[in-house]
């Protein structure tokens, strides 16, 4: 499968759309900071109703919240940076290092989520760094997720 996503960080939005090897489109879905718009999808795919959700949380957890926030607790070692809050009954961190500080992780432990999103390979293209590879591990779903990017465009 391969995905084409538009992202808009500003707005809270994503727009993912999923092909398969023969470029027909399995789902086209808005995914924002608190909710999701199953656009379209692929007959054969509609009977998994909670398809939408979760790939939805997936992205919404990748891309675009949580997020840090100004009150954040902040902890440094020699080589990174962690910002810390309390998170729905547990702990979200955000966790910044490299030469040139980029967010490395971010992770939630808590009662009722458990996941991490790591960054890896960081490019420098379109004017912007991003990571290369991203890795979403949820431990009470049992799921792991793997994405390369391959090519980033800054859209006006």
């Amino acid at each position: 499968m391969l995905g084409l996503m538009e992202l808009d960080t500003a707005a809270g939005r994503a727009r993912l759309v999923a092909v398969n090897e023969m470029g027909i489109t399995l789902f086209d879905l808005t995914v924002t900071r608190s909710g999701q718009t199953l656009n379209s999808v692929l007959p054969q795919l509609a009977r998994y109703p909670r398809l939408a959700e979760g790939v939805a949380a997936s992205v919404r957890r990748i891309f675009l919240a949580p997020l840090p926030a100004a009150g954040d607790r902040l902890s440094s070692s020699a080589t990174s940076c962690v910002l810390e809050r309390p998170w729905e009954g547990g702990t979200l961190r955000f966790t910044f290092g490299g030469a040139a500080p980029r967010l490395r992780q971010t992770r939630v432990a808590g009662t009722t989520d458990e996941w991490q999103v790591d960054y890896y390979q960081y490019r420098r293209q379109a004017g912007t760094s991003y990571p290369a590879g991203i890795v979403l591990a949820d431990a009470r779903a049992g799921y792991r997720l793997t994405l390369w990017l391959d090519n980033v465009r800054r859209i006006k």
